[in-house]
């Protein structure tokens, strides 16, 4: 490499998805651009990520999960790519998926809807670190 003039960076492909920032969300596939080669642990990492959101476990289609709440509410969500409607006590709310450490995080109208598995929280707030719990949920 000559002195002074910047490393190529390695490209990889992504398979199709859904990969979002701080920017917001795009649909794949993607081109991944990093300073050096790409791992199998970061690939599994990234493939893990691009299907945790429940929009991806009924294979790309509009996914109407069913919710039952600690405090009796039902919750009634549809997750669509990037985003889900959320109906609480009648009430629709429109959310964007956003980025999360673990699980799927959509924000919208207010309010936070996290999921993880099969379990969702609903919070009030949009902000890691100062939302207020308002209900613990299951599917089914």
């Amino acid at each position: 490499m000559t002195e002074g003039l910047p490393a190529t960076p390695f490209q990889s492909a992504v398979p199709e998805g859904v990969l979002c920032s701080g920017r917001g969300c795009h649909h794949g596939p993607f081109q991944l651009v990093t300073g050096g080669p790409i791992n199998r642990r970061t690939t599994a990492l990234l493939l893990a990520l691009l299907s945790s959101s429940p929009a991806h476990a009924g294979g790309g289609g509009p996914a109407v999960i069913r919710y039952v709440c600690e405090g009796g509410t039902r919750i009634e969500a549809t997750y669509t790519g990037q985003r889900a409607s959320v109906v609480v006590n009648g009430r629709g709310v429109e959310m964007s998926v956003q980025v999360s450490a673990s699980g799927a995080r959509y924000v919208g109208g207010g309010q936070t809807w996290w999921t993880k598995g099969d379990a969702a929280d609903l919070y009030r707030g949009t902000l890691p670190g100062a939302l207020t719990a308002l209900d613990s949920c299951r599917a089914g």
